[in-house]
């Protein structure tokens, strides 16, 4: 039994009274430092790794910020190629009709004829290319009236056609799927 009082009071001795008379630990050192400044370098070396915790962050972010611009930059040379594709294919169609200006056909009936058809081969084949890249025209005559597919130009009186249907076509509209690209200008009947 004398050797447990020994241990108490060698426990008692490590202890300090604290100000409001209770005892606390007093506090351990190793290798000449105490707990408090193990605490110390525990602090210092959290702020380190939050410190590299934040730099990594920022080198995140910033190769973010690099990458959205690469993709733009990627894009807008995607749109560039793709806009420059589709010019390509209707310059045959502007050399066609070149030609087609160019030519002289006198008085001549059936060179005329010749000439009026070989205008034709070129608007079939522009509305072809604008078919190929999902260009459709709006339909007009005998069709209601549709202000979102149609401007009215003007209104005319005719016994033929129904009140509030088209007439005539003055400039055709064209859409893209369900976007419209241009509304057609047209005549509506009015009674």
């Amino acid at each position: 039994m004398a050797t447990d009082d020994k241990k108490n009071e060698h426990n008692n001795d490590d202890n300090q009274t604290g100000t409001d008379g209770t005892t606390e630990p007093a506090v351990e050192t190793y290798h000449g430092t105490s707990l408090h400044d193990d605490k110390n370098n525990d602090d210092s070396k959290t702020t380190e790794t939050n410190t590299d915790y934040k730099d990594i962050a920022l080198r995140a972010q910033a190769d973010y910020q690099n990458l959205k611009k690469e993709v733009a930059a990627q894009r807008s040379e995607w749109a560039k190629m793709s806009r420059v594709y589709v010019l390509e294919e209707f310059i045959p169609i502007l050399e066609n009709f070149k030609k087609a200006y160019a030519f002289e056909t006198g008085n001549d009936v059936k060179q005329f004829e010749n000439w009026k058809k070989g205008i034709e081969f070129i608007k079939k084949q522009f509305e072809d290319k604008l078919k190929e890249h999902g260009v459709e025209p709006i339909e007009t005559v005998g069709k209601p009236f549709d202000p979102t597919l149609h401007e009215a130009a003007g209104e005319e009186a005719s016994d033929d056609v129904e009140e509030g249907c088209i007439i005539r076509e003055i400039e055709g509209g064209y859409m893209v799927g369900d976007r419209i690209l241009q509304v057609a200008k047209v005549i509506v009947s009015k009674s």
